[in-house]
């Protein structure tokens, strides 16, 4: 059983994880951008990196990647980000 404190805080990650969700959908480029940023590059050895925040709310994070992938909106979204950030990456290397 998780004290208070414990449940409080995996109840504001379970939030911040759907406002990521809802940024990606809804919001502006650079809401999206730092969402989808923090979801798919971020930094992996963080504590707060969104694979650590799935294991303290008991979510596979791929399979939540996946899960999310199959959202119509967020899987264009994800597309425009993924072309933007090649596209940003090829003109870096020239």
């Amino acid at each position: 059983m998780l004290d208070q404190q414990s449940e409080y805080c995996l109840r504001l990650w379970s939030e911040v994880v759907r406002q990521s969700i809802r940024d990606v959908e809804v919001g502006t480029e650079v809401e999206r951008d730092a969402a989808l940023e923090w979801m798919f590059n971020g930094n992996q050895g963080s504590k707060n990196c969104f694979d650590s925040v799935c294991s303290w709310l008991d979510i596979n994070p791929d399979n939540a990647r996946r899960q999310l992938l199959l959202r119509k909106r967020f899987h264009q979204r994800h597309d425009n980000w993924i072309n933007a950030v090649s596209a940003h990456q090829s003109r870096k290397a020239a």
